[in-house]
């Protein structure tokens, strides 16, 4: 009787995973309302693109199949970009001539401008270049005469915009100075003394060169306290890299470690500024070295390790021997 009502059940079990199968096997799919081809009002480029309807836009208007499904589209931008590669954000330029460079990926239309300030103040923008890629990845250069906006000190602004086929945008900027004359620490000398290296352009005659503490207070100065700057000419230039190269005597008049800005000035022929730059010198002094005490163990080259292996074997040794000397003594 058991093992009928097993059977039974068995068979119970096997009927309503059946019925179940197939209820599943009818039921609709969630892909059975997907369109296998073309819809009236959808061109192929459309369906290239994975575009969808979106009423906000003209032409892109919702199609709708036979069965009353409505498909929206949406338009992507895809990956389209322009930057600039040169010239290098906050940097610090001599010459007239700039080289620009802009890299860009599948945009029709480049389009740069300049932004900076006249004499009267006044912020002044202009497009300078444009230019339309044949291919869909590159580079374009050309050059910017800093001359024909000013022949002095001047800051500049360079934004480029990069236009996709569908009349997006996006953009990417840098600011940059023209200056006479740059200068930049580059490392110091064993002493510790800054290493300077200040790069000038054909107007410059001369340069001179001061540092200030953070308190303000000048380091070159001589026994009243009145700044004696360092004065170097064109002869100057090292042939090598064309800079002049400097070694700033921090040590010699008794710099205390610390931060120093160091302000150079670039005179033309007629002894006039013309142009003015700052940079920072961080001074650390060398150390003096450690006296030699003559010790032996000082000439040796041994570690603290070696030292308390030494010992720990040593106080072994003499423990153990004492151990000897004991168990000897009792057995007599």
């Amino acid at each position: 009787m058991q093992k009928t009502k097993k059977q039974l059940l068995g068979l119970a079990g096997l009927a309503a995973v059946g019925i179940m199968t197939a209820v599943a096997y009818t039921m609709p799919t969630p892909n059975a309302a997907a369109l296998t081809g073309p819809v009236e009002g959808i061109s192929d480029e459309g369906y290239a693109h994975g575009y969808d309807c979106d009423n906000s836009q003209p032409g892109n208007e919702c199609a709708t199949a036979s069965d009353g499904v409505e498909l929206n589209i949406t338009v992507r931008e895809g990956k389209y970009n322009a930057r600039i590669v040169r010239p290098r954000d906050n940097s610090v330029t001599t010459k007239h001539l700039v080289d620009v460079e802009i890299a860009y990926e599948q945009v029709d239309r480049i389009e740069t401008s300049i932004e900076y300030k006249n004499d009267a103040g006044d912020t002044v923008t202009k497009v300078i270049n444009t230019f339309s890629p044949t291919n869909d990845y590159g580079t374009h250069t050309f050059q910017i005469d800093t001359a024909a906006y000013s022949e002095t000190d001047r800051d500049y602004k360079l934004t480029v915009r990069g236009y996709n086929p569908y009349g997006a945008m996006r953009e990417d900027a840098v600011t940059f100075k023209y200056r006479a004359v740059a200068a930049t620490i580059n490392g110091a000398a064993e002493n510790g003394d800054p290493k300077l290296e200040v790069d000038i352009n054909e107007e410059v005659e001369k340069i001179s060169i001061l540092a200030y503490d953070k308190a303000g207070n000048a380091l070159f100065v001589d026994e009243n306290g009145k700044e004696v700057p360092i004065i170097l000419g064109r002869d100057a230039i090292d042939p090598k890299t064309g800079k002049i190269l400097v070694q700033l005597p921090f040590e010699k008049y008794g710099a205390e470690p610390g931060e120093y800005t160091i302000a150079v000035n670039a005179y033309n022929a007629d002894d006039e500024i013309i142009s003015m730059v700052t940079t920072i010198a961080n001074y650390a002094p060398a150390l003096p070295e450690t006296p030699n005490t003559g010790s032996l163990l000082g000439n040796l080259n041994i570690t603290r390790v070696d030292y308390i292996l030494t010992g720990l074997i040593a106080f072994s040794l003499v423990a153990g021997f004492a151990l000897y000397l004991v168990c000897r003594k009792n057995r007599r």
